[in-house]
């Protein structure tokens, strides 16, 4: 028993001793790759307290890549990208060896479902060119742009552009075919579908190359992919503006004069008498029409609120309910400007001089008289307002002034803040005495009472 024991902790010693050697560790328990003679891990080790370098051990630890890229990733049951610095390679693991040294500035390979999967793009000085996993080849032709077609009519190709204009190409039978337009790019979110150009004017297709609108808009912008939330084109046609889906569906009319898109899927539109209305997307009953154009001026201020100019005034209304058919007058038509300085806290301006509008429901109203000369959030709550080169402060949070004494006044927290004198500099507590009493005791009973909840 004791030599068997004996036996037992050497052979322990040595294995720890042989991995502590190795100086690196694998990055998962599931293999990379795995037949029924090799079994291939990603390993990793630390470099400082936030980086790894990465490459590839057998399951003996035996190192196939070494242990020196800032990026290993698999690609199906062929291989691995591998990045070092800003530039790419592929190692096969047929081979155990990188295919494709790290020279490249992108490399993009696709799996089954695609239809493409045993192909990878890449990229070198600008030009694309495809690499072939199977007999880890590089095709001759390069491109300009290449997009990979998983949907309709040409599933399975590329869209590839040269100087003489874009293409279909089938990899597998080395065919080209040139497409007729000026301009070719595909958009696989949402409506699947391509976007074209020929003697200057803008069109949608389908996948199977079917017209989804005539090539007849002077201009089709695209939304941002990674921003907006709805998929969507805005269009202009003899010299008006409007907003068409990716399914040709028209969302806002083609008879604007200008088109802007704000936060949270609002948009003001403006006709050529310079009126400007108000259209809001609602997930269940789309597009709407919210506010007909009657307004001078209309502008976001958050969310479903907006400042809106009538008749040389500004006020603020919002919209609310379903299909925001609740229209609230949330600040009265009689400022020369509103912005908005928080959520519910809007600066207005009147003959020059500036206050401080809160909306608090039945509260709502003037908190700072309009007759600073400047008025502004300076963090947590503070309020800074300056008449004649001195400053004070309105505090939400403690509901008091501080009266004008001071050249600046800065938020430190939600509790503290601080004046600036020509001579002095101090860190004063934005509480009087009494209410930090009350807000002691507020918290203290608020601890009692969390304490008695049964399941603390």
């Amino acid at each position: 028993m004791k030599k068997f024991i004996a036996v037992f902790v050497i052979l322990l010693m040595t294995f720890c001793f042989a991995h502590a050697k190795e100086k690196f560790y694998r990055d998962s328990d599931q293999p990379l790759y795995k037949n029924d003679l090799v079994e291939f891990y990603r390993v990793k080790t630390k470099i400082d307290k936030k980086n790894y370098k990465y490459g590839i051990a057998d399951a003996k630890y035996n190192v196939i890549l070494p242990v020196e890229y800032d990026y290993v990733r698999l690609v199906d049951n062929y291989g691995a990208i591998a990045r070092k610095g800003d530039k790419y390679g592929y190692f096969s693991f047929k081979n155990k060896k990188l295919a494709l040294p790290c020279q490249y500035e992108n490399i993009a390979c696709y799996y089954k479902t695609h239809k493409i999967w045993d192909v990878c793009t890449i990229k070198q000085d600008g030009l694309y060119k495809f690499f072939d996993i199977n007999k880890e080849t590089i095709g001759e032709k390069s491109f300009l742009s290449v997009e990979n077609i998983t949907e309709g009519k040409y599933a399975g190709n590329r869209l590839v552009s040269d100087n003489n204009g874009f293409y279909m190409y089938d990899y597998y039978k080395n065919k080209l075919e040139k497409l007729p337009y000026d301009f070719v790019d595909f958009y696989f979110r949402g409506y699947k579908h391509y976007r074209v150009k020929k003697a200057n004017k803008w069109g949608l297709l389908d996948t199977d190359i079917k017209p989804i609108t005539g090539i007849i808009y002077d201009e089709m912008t695209p939304p941002n992919l990674n921003k907006d939330s709805i998929y969507a084109y805005v269009v202009k046609k003899d010299n008006k503006y409007g907003y068409i889906s990716f399914n040709g569906h028209e969302l806002i009319p083609t008879k604007f004069k200008s088109i802007k898109k704000w936060i949270y899927d609002f948009y003001t539109v403006e006709n050529f008498n310079n009126k400007k209305g108000i259209y809001a997307y609602d997930s269940t009953d789309g597009m709407i029409k919210i506010a007909d154009n009657i307004y001078d001026e209309a502008n976001q201020l958050f969310a479903s609120e907006f400042a809106v100019k009538e008749d040389g005034k500004y006020g603020a209304i919002g919209f609310y309910g379903y299909s925001y058919k609740e229209i609230v007058t949330l600040i009265p038509f009689e400022y020369d400007n509103i912005k908005a300085l928080r959520q519910d806290a809007f600066l207005v301006e009147k003959d020059g001089k500036q206050g401080l509008y809160v909306k608090d429901g039945e509260k709502s109203g003037i908190i700072v008289p309009v007759e600073y000369d400047n008025v502004e959030h300076v963090g947590w709550g503070l309020y800074k307002i300056c008449k004649a080169n001195k400053c004070g402060a309105y505090d939400e949070y403690a509901k008091r002034f501080t009266k004008l004494r001071y050249k600046d006044i800065v938020a430190v927290n939600n509790s503290k803040m601080k004046l600036i004198t020509d001579k002095s500099k101090r860190t004063v507590s934005r509480y009087t005495p009494k209410q930090k009493i009350n807000n002691f005791k507020e918290g203290f009973l608020m601890w009692l009472i969390w304490l008695g909840t049964p399941d603390n």
